[in-house]
């Protein structure tokens, strides 16, 4: 079997995905405990927390996006995969 490094491993069972809502809560958090709504920085940092809970939705639940890939943009049959986790 050939040695997969921790980040490898990190990406290919998609544990990344699982880590999104924690880093979406973490960091709206943390945005508005340092900004106001009322300040520009404010609107530049909101797309973080909501780019987290983009890929959580996309990615983890319900996700399908690799799905939407393979069998409406590849027009692969059900089952049949040119995208998986390995090579996404």
């Amino acid at each position: 079997m050939k040695y997969q490094t921790p980040t490898k491993l990190f990406y290919k069972n998609q544990n990344w995905a699982k880590l999104t809502p924690a880093l979406a809560v973490v960091s709206a958090l943390l945005l508005f405990l340092f900004f106001r709504p009322t300040q520009v920085m404010f609107w530049a940092l909101i797309n973080i927390p909501l780019y987290f809970l983009h890929q959580t939705e996309e990615h983890l639940w319900p996700g399908g996006f690799k799905k939407y890939v393979n069998q409406v943009i590849n027009k692969l049959p059900p089952g049949e995969e040119m995208r998986t986790n390995n090579n996404f």
